[in-house]
């Protein structure tokens, strides 16, 4: 089965191998689909913080990292309420073990959204993606895919690491700034949504105002 995320494994290799696995759980096992998917945005907040040379916060949970983002202006609404839907299913799949395919197809299409809007605004090669579009995984035996994703996967997070470690924090220049806002507002204006992505939204926004 072809991948929705190909895009990413240039640049950003450790997102395709979770998304794809997290593509491959769908049918069989979305309460693992929707874990991988938050992991996918766990390990996304973290090139984020890499990508604008920021400290990452003392306690660096998933929450934590989105708040901060949101506080240091990174993140447009869009791909904000994007992320706390991610992060909110995951939470109801690994907690509540809560989830079902439908659940997991919708969270994968917003993790799909923006994994688009991350190479469309930070990717070194200036591309647009605007002729990818989703589509859905299909309902056939992957078990030999997962593994092969399985056994990359952890070099692949050794090497994450190794970056992350080596980070630096210092912030970037004014001249990548500028550069970024402008790609980051093209590729804002270009994420779709489902309706049932939509209703997500609506969701985790009633829940970031409880």
């Amino acid at each position: 089965m072809s991948s929705n995320f190909i895009f990413l494994k240039e640049e950003f290799p450790i997102l395709a191998n979770i998304a794809e696995t997290a593509e491959l759980n769908i049918y069989s096992d979305p309460i693992t689909a929707l874990f991988k998917l938050r992991q996918f945005g766990e390990k996304y907040v973290h090139i984020l913080f890499d990508e604008h040379g920021l400290e990452l916060p003392r306690e660096s949970t998933f929450h934590n990292c989105l708040k901060e983002l949101e506080y240091d202006g990174v993140l447009p609404e869009r791909v904000k309420d994007l992320l706390f839907t991610i992060k909110n299913k995951g939470n109801d799949a690994v907690h509540g073990n809560k989830g079902t395919s439908e659940d997991a197809k919708t969270i994968l299409f917003s993790a799909f959204n923006i994994a688009k809007w991350l190479c469309e605004t930070y990717s070194i090669k200036s591309i647009d993606l605007s002729d990818i579009k989703f589509t859905p995984p299909v309902n056939i035996d992957t078990q030999k895919e997962l593994l092969t994703l399985e056994a990359s996967y952890k070099e692949l997070e050794d090497k994450f690491n190794k970056l992350q470690a080596e980070r630096k924090t210092e912030g970037i220049t004014e001249e990548r700034a500028n550069e970024i806002n402008i790609r980051k507002k093209k590729a804002t204006a270009k994420i779709e949504m489902s309706e049932a992505e939509t209703r997500e939204l609506i969701d985790a926004q009633l829940q970031q105002a409880e």
